[in-house]
């Protein structure tokens, strides 16, 4: 079976679409047609369809349904595609059984079926909840004397999205809204005296003080190298501080970051997507410290 995370095993093709799954995915229904007794052409033939539709992130079967867990509202793997054809097959496997065939021949489709599903696993889903994103300690006197509240706007900030490259593999990102909540929020206290995460309606106590307005607008998979085909996680972001009532921003950067380790394998999501989102961070962080926004800051008080 195709193994996710820790608390999570299941069989999952809905992100298997690049052409190296689908051929896989074949192969092995191929595999099997060879091993099947005389008259199973029908099973090989609505196990292939199944697979290409599985393989290429198509359709699922009749029936189908992608939940979600129960305890953090993430889907819960175990695509359907891949459970089908695992039906599918199980039930020649079964009537080849009652046949009485050699033992090497049912311990051959048993193969076959595993090289199956594990061709058809997607990549790892990522839960940033779960992410260990590490940020940047600015140094003591670039401190900024001001609260700072972070503005949390759903229409800006999905708290699910897809990372995606064309012709290659998706990446589903869930709890993308902990970013900000969590993980700006640490790196902004070690540059002001205090950080709050509030909603857009939220009333802020009167005074002086800053307000971050914060777009997380695409995470992507960008080629990193054609001789391990190894991606690189981007992310296209925003992130904004105003003074109510300036003119003008006191700080802000727009742009694409890219994420310093490199995804090789299905499983090395979580390292890939942790070291982009630390890549934003560390690019605010340095951005403020060139801009000398303390310095300004004090001078204006």
């Amino acid at each position: 079976m195709c193994v996710g995370r820790s608390d999570r095993i299941g069989i999952d093709t809905t992100n298997a679409n690049n052409a190296e799954d689908a051929e896989d995915a074949i192969d092995a229904i191929d595999a099997i047609a060879d091993l099947l007794p005389p008259g199973r052409e029908r099973t090989r033939s609505a196990a292939q369809r199944l697979a290409q539709a599985s393989a290429r992130g198509g359709s699922q079967p009749p029936g189908a349904r992608r939940g979600r867990g129960p305890a953090t509202g993430r889907r819960a793997e175990g695509g359907a595609g891949g459970a089908a054809i695992f039906a599918i097959v199980a039930d020649d496997m079964a009537t080849t059984s009652r046949a009485r065939v050699p033992t090497s021949t049912a311990s051959a489709l048993i193969v076959a079926v595993l090289a199956l599903t594990a061709a058809a696993c997607g990549y790892r889903p990522v839960d940033v909840e779960e992410l260990a994103i590490t940020a940047p300690i600015p140094p003591a006197s670039e401190r900024i004397h001001l609260p700072l509240y972070i503005l949390r706007d759903t229409a800006r900030i999905p708290d699910t999205m897809k990372a995606t490259a064309p012709g290659g593999p998706t990446v589903d990102v869930y709890h993308v809204r902990t970013y900000v909540e969590r993980d700006l929020r640490v790196a902004m206290s070690g540059l002001f005296d205090s950080v709050t995460v509030v909603d857009p309606t939220a009333q802020v106590p009167a005074g002086e003080r800053m307000v971050a307005f914060v777009s997380v607008d695409e995470l992507g998979l960008a080629y990193a190298s054609a001789t391990d085909h190894s991606w690189v996680v981007t992310m296209r972001f925003s992130f904004e501080i105003r003074i109510p009532g300036a003119p003008t921003h006191a700080y802000r950067f727009a742009g694409t970051v890219n994420g310093s380790v490199p995804l090789k394998d299905k499983q090395g999501t979580d390292e890939a997507f942790s070291s982009a989102f630390a890549s934003g961070i560390a690019r605010v962080v340095d951005g403020m410290l060139k801009s000398g926004i303390a310095g300004r800051l004090a001078a204006r008080a």
